[in-house]
């Protein structure tokens, strides 16, 4: 179902930082795509972005300030009024829109151009969202099944694989479901449970399941290919303790 495939490229659509940061964990994500830092928006709205190929992702004049800022950062946040999206990690504090944006919309195309072109130089793909830990939202299986569906139809001659978890605390293992062909979902307790940051996730019981998911060597250079075998090796040691 999810384990007995090999994926050529994997990429995640959100909820936040969390999904780059576990693919990265796992070494199956070794590129930088649009959706690696942002928040806000919808999983739907989010694979209608990518299926538009990004059409309207960050247009200037959609973005409006935000009503705080990412002082850890330096950051002003902006958000998106066209597709929901929160910028919180782009945009320097003290200088004006007009000034940082250039170089946030250069970045943010180079990465849609890299993606987008991996996805046309692929053949299976799997799609990940996590949900945020403090996000409570019931989303229901059509609206997953929307999402893959939408992803499916743009790039037709791929196969499209949707996964897609929640966290429910105190559900200690994770189980799979498949809520229909090539869509898959599950929930545990991935909760970091820090009070002062509560969208953080326990990366290393996500791990327990990234760890297990097969990529091919086909975007890998080198170098991250040497990272994947001692990655998979330290697995195998450690699969005992996750």
């Amino acid at each position: 179902m999810l384990f007995d495939k090999k994926f050529d490229l994997v990429f995640g659509i959100g909820q936040a930082c969390a999904c780059t940061r576990i693919l990265r964990r796992a070494h199956l994500q070794y590129y930088s795509y649009p959706f690696d830092w942002l928040a806000g928006s919808s999983l739907v709205q989010r694979a209608t972005l990518v299926a538009d190929e990004y059409n309207g992702f960050i247009d200037f004049d959609d973005l409006m300030p935000a009503n705080s800022n990412n002082e850890a950062e330096n950051c002003a946040i902006y958000y998106n009024k066209k597709n929901g999206l929160v910028y919180n990690h782009d945009f320097k504090l003290n200088k004006s829109l007009e000034e940082t944006y250039p170089a946030v919309r250069e970045k943010y195309d180079r990465r849609i151009k890299r993606l987008l072109k991996q996805i046309n130089e692929s053949k299976k793909i799997l799609v990940v969202y996590i949900q945020m830990p403090n996000n409570s939202e019931a989303v229901e299986d059509s609206v997953v099944k929307e999402a893959h569906d939408i992803l499916q139809k743009k790039f037709c001659d791929k196969e499209i694989t949707l996964l897609y978890l929640n966290c429910e605390r105190g559900k200690n293992d994770y189980e799979l479901r498949e809520v229909t062909n090539n869509v898959i979902r599950t929930c545990f307790d991935y909760d970091a449970y820090l009070e002062k940051t509560p969208f953080l996730v326990n990366e290393r019981r996500l791990e327990r399941l990234f760890c297990k998911i097969m990529i091919s060597t086909k975007f890998m250079d080198r170098k991250n290919l040497v990272k994947r075998v001692c990655y998979r090796i330290k697995c195998f040691f450690r699969g005992r303790l996750f």
